[in-house]
């Protein structure tokens, strides 16, 4: 594509070349305004004038209206009258005389007249950032109806513990739920009820802290069920991980399976992007007033460790024993200023009772449990409070600062005073919280550090300082047990790229460990892998570390086996490059894990074999 003579749909993209989200064009009524503009991508994606003084609009390959402009214009607009233009899916394009000066890529609308909708195909095609960021052909095609996504478990890994700070050409790292990079094209609902792929990439801070969510939430085995945007991270006993994201509290299985227990999730499809439905609140929340049901911006998740004790006589349910008592999970409701508490049946994996535990806190952000205690970082407040995890009551501030610093109304950290006068003070805007041994550590962005309370000296030292950047919004840890490296390293997200999407690890003494570099591969051993989107939050336990981003995707990063196999990167970039040249990745998905369970393209070229069996997949027999 010619990237300085650029001529393109608005509903394409208006405002961004990188726009990571796809426009969803409905034409409805008598006539409908079609409008195009002038742009070069070569420079940034500034508006340029238009090459020609008539332009005409293609629909399914047949020129139906055209329009004349003035000449410098970098704008136009087509009217197209619908009345005799059949209700669906159509393919459009904008021509010229100087068309051979121009590009326009082919976008899909639906045309509305109001009728039944009947069994309907489905359009998939590239967007701006696809085409403008990855400088790749834009492809599109449609799709046959009533396409799926196809269940790929993973065969789980042996983890073994390690507690040295290995090169990281030593480790090895595992999708357990897949990657998702650029413009998702998972099928979701329109408003009207057809299906569509234009979507919106997993990728955006102001979508995180809004209250209903534009991403998809969704459960069910790998590649089916998704993991995107995680708030907190810590493992199961059986190596998976319960999570949280802002909406929602869930599970995923070391296979990759995804069940969400509490909070918002989408009913099998999700929904177009621009108006959220299609959701459903699982818990029982009867005991809390309507009009405050549903979370709203989770960020921290703590169990009741004496409410987890196993009976070891009783017979495993669904792979696990009964709990003697109904487990009991606390979680930080952080923009409804409350303690939510998720109390579980001990011998059932129906979704908890939903209780308000503590209300009228000040921005409550992490929390953590200890010897009957919780511990609260109240953001707003600048202090860090304990409080009964039996009956609430408040019991003692462990430290509090000045209040030098605000949130904003896109909840943003905003500091008052210099970063000197700040870090002069105990605690200000305190965020991420983890325990180990008697030291409670916590992080902010206020002062950019990472420090730690001792919880009877009430000494407090500073532990390191993880990089802030633009993209910074908050500072979230862990610590480690010295089972992925050395005991008492510390792991930050910050929402930043800046560590290649995986969070920044500090050993003790505050040396920064350089476990992963970047490359474009996307499993396997190296410690040179693709990057993730925003790191947002993770744990460290059982050999190793779990992490989320912005982006779609649970990854694992463990110690490599000897007999793991390093990869060949030049045929992998072959491969890659071949599938995405293609048009696969808009068909079968990011490294192969499509939307719309389409056979994978066996067989086609040698190098697209390498690519596909190094992501997971299996060739059919």
């Amino acid at each position: 594509m010619m990237l300085a003579r650029m001529v393109v749909f608005n509903t394409w993209h208006a405002s961004s070349r990188y726009e990571r989200y796809q426009r969803l064009a409905v034409l409805e009524g008598d006539v409908a305004n079609i409008p195009f503009h002038g742009e070069d991508f070569a420079r940034g994606g500034a508006l340029r004038a238009l090459a020609s003084s008539t332009y005409y609009l293609e629909m399914d390959g047949v020129r139906l209206a055209s329009t004349t402009v003035m000449a410098g214009a970098t704008s136009g607009s087509f009217n197209l009258a619908l009345a005799n233009i059949n209700q669906g899916w159509h393919l459009f394009e904008v021509t010229s005389t100087a068309a051979a000066a121009e590009t326009c890529p082919r976008w899909f609308m639906f045309v509305d007249r109001g009728q039944a909708l009947g069994t309907l195909g489905t359009p998939v095609a590239s967007g701006s950032y696809d085409v403008a960021h990855r400088n790749t052909p834009h492809h599109y095609a449609l799709l046959p109806a009533g396409t799926r996504p196809s269940a790929s478990p993973l065969v789980p890994r042996t983890c073994p513990a390690f507690n040295t700070a290995v090169p990281r050409a030593q480790l090895f790292r595992e999708n357990i739920t897949p990657t998702r990079e650029g413009n998702i094209n998972r099928l979701n609902n329109a408003r009207r009820g057809y299906k569509t792929t234009f979507n919106r990439q997993a990728y955006f801070w102001s979508d995180a802290v809004m209250k209903q969510p534009r991403v998809a939430l969704l459960d069910g085995p790998r590649n089916v069920g998704n993991f995107v945007m995680p708030t907190h991270v810590m493992t199961t006993r059986q190596g998976g991980a319960y999570f949280a994201d802002p909406w929602r509290v869930g599970r995923v299985d070391p296979d990759g399976t995804v069940t969400t227990r509490a909070g918002y999730r989408h009913r099998d499809i999700d929904s177009y992007w621009e108006h959220p439905q299609n959701l459903e609140l699982l818990g029982d929340w009867s005991s809390i007033p309507t009009e405050r049901r549903g979370f709203h911006e989770i960020w921290g998740l703590a169990w009741d460790q004496t409410s987890l004790a196993t009976d070891p006589s009783a017979l495993p349910i669904e792979g696990e024993r009964p709990h003697l008592a109904g487990p009991r999970l606390f979680v930080t409701d952080t923009q409804n200023n409350r303690i939510v508490l998720l109390s579980f049946k001990h011998n059932t994996h129906e979704p908890p009772v939903v209780t308000e535990f503590l209300t009228g806190l000040q921005d409550p952000w992490d929390v953590v449990w200890v010897d009957g205690l919780i511990y609260v970082s109240e953001r707003t407040a600048h202090r860090i409070a304990a409080y009964d995890a039996r009956t609430g009551q408040f019991r003692r501030v462990v430290v509090q600062g000045l209040p030098l610093a605000t949130i904003d109304t896109h909840r943003e950290v905003r500091r008052v005073g210099t970063l000197e006068q700040i870090r002069a003070q105990p605690c200000v805007g305190p965020e991420g919280l983890f325990y180990q041994d008697g030291w409670l550590y916590f992080g902010a962005k206020a002062n950019g550090q990472v420090r730690r309370v001792n919880l009877e000296s009430g000494v407090i030292e500073v532990v390191c300082a993880p990089l802030i950047d633009d993209n910074s919004h908050y500072v979230k840890i862990a610590v480690s047990d010295g089972t992925f490296g050395p005991k008492g390293t510390v792991f930050t997200w910050t929402w930043s790229i800046s560590n290649f999407g995986m969070p920044e690890a500090f050993l003790p003494g505050g040396q920064r460990w350089a476990y992963n570099a970047f490359d474009r591969v996307s499993r396997g051993k190296g410690g040179a892998w693709e990057s993730l989107g925003y790191a947002s939050a993770g744990c460290v336990s059982q050999g190793r570390l779990l992490t989320g981003s912005s982006a779609e995707g649970l990854i694992q990063i463990s110690l490599a086996a000897s007999s793991d196999p390093a990869p060949d990167i030049t045929r992998y970039y072959a491969g890659m490059t071949a599938f995405i040249v293609r048009g696969h990745n808009l068909i079968h998905g990011h490294h192969g894990y499509g939307f719309h369970g389409m056979p994978l393209p066996w067989g086609e070229l040698p190098e697209i074999d390498y690519y596909l069996r190094w992501n997971g997949h299996t060739p059919p027999v």
